[in-house]
């Protein structure tokens, strides 16, 4: 915005000088003549650089996911608790297994010696 406003500016202030010397004949109408083209310059840069940032990047859109709805019911939200604490459970018991039996591995081992 203020790259626009600089614009703006120097091509008013061109324009200013231009009518202001517009019956004098000498150097400063080729200085006006080079602001002119200047401003101009600045111009077609800046157009240019509004066009570049138009462009919309590309984005696959196989890999985005639709946005759900986050709000779980309590009956499903009580299986699924219910679920992961058997789970645990279950692996506890495994756990446990295990080391009963390396408890018992040890005891007999201690008795050898």
């Amino acid at each position: 915005m203020k790259m626009l406003k600089d614009i703006w500016e120097s091509f008013a202030y061109a324009i200013i000088r231009f009518w202001e010397n517009r019956f004098i004949k000498n150097d400063e109408v080729d200085y006006l003549r080079n602001e002119l083209a200047r401003v101009n310059g600045l111009y077609v840069k800046l157009v240019n650089q509004s066009k570049e940032e138009i462009k919309e990047p590309d984005i696959d859109l196989s890999s985005l996911k639709p946005i759900g709805n986050k709000f779980v019911p309590w009956s499903i939200r009580r299986q699924q608790l219910e679920r992961n604490s058997i789970k645990e459970h279950n692996s506890i018991d495994k756990h446990r297994n295990d080391i009963e039996e390396l408890e018992r591995e040890l005891d007999l081992e201690d008795k050898e010696s």
